[in-house]
């Protein structure tokens, strides 16, 4: 439950520090969700609580003391104390199985979102390529001559205004 990826605890909230897990299973993270920001002003959570999916916090079970309660009732030929973990074992399972779907769901929309990343980019690039492929001698010969014709359509506008102002007023 202490493993780390690039200097950080998976299981410790936002504590990096020290690990979230001590020898007798006690948690010592917190209740902290990492989130990246996926576009400008969206952020979407990385992390997963363990002190729920784990420990059991707000009304769950603690897995961990339930397994040592299941390897002690085991190493001790206890029935009835093996017995007594099986409810706790069953939680035990759903969190966990919960936990999963919802680190599942973010890995899910992480690959979405590095798909439309890479996919923008290539859009991009190919954008750029265009602009760049452009004859600039073509390109501003066309520009000239859209501007003319622009210029003689105002132009001739503006007379045929003097004109029909100039008959109403006679």
């Amino acid at each position: 439950m202490n493993v780390r990826f690039n200097n950080r605890f998976l299981f410790g909230g936002d504590k990096d520090g020290s690990a979230p897990f001590d020898s007798t299973g006690a948690f010592l993270g917190d209740s902290g969700i990492r989130q990246i920001e996926i576009a400008p002003g969206i952020f979407q959570d990385v992390s997963v609580r363990a002190d729920v999916a784990i420990k059991g916090t707000n009304g769950g079970s603690d897995v961990m003391a339930t397994l040592d309660a299941l390897a002690t009732a085991l190493e001790t030929n206890d029935v009835a104390g093996t017995k007594a973990t099986l409810a706790g074992l069953e939680a035990g399972i759903g969190q966990v199985a919960a936990a999963r779907v919802q680190g599942g769901t973010i890995v899910n929309v992480l690959d979405a979102v590095s798909a439309a990343a890479v996919s923008t980019g290539t859009s991009l690039a190919t954008a750029r390529a265009r602009i760049q492929d452009v004859d600039l001698v073509d390109a501003s010969t066309r520009m000239a001559l859209a501007q003319r014709s622009l210029e003689a359509t105002l132009q001739s506008s503006a007379q045929s205004f003097q004109l029909s102002l100039l008959t109403y007023l006679r």
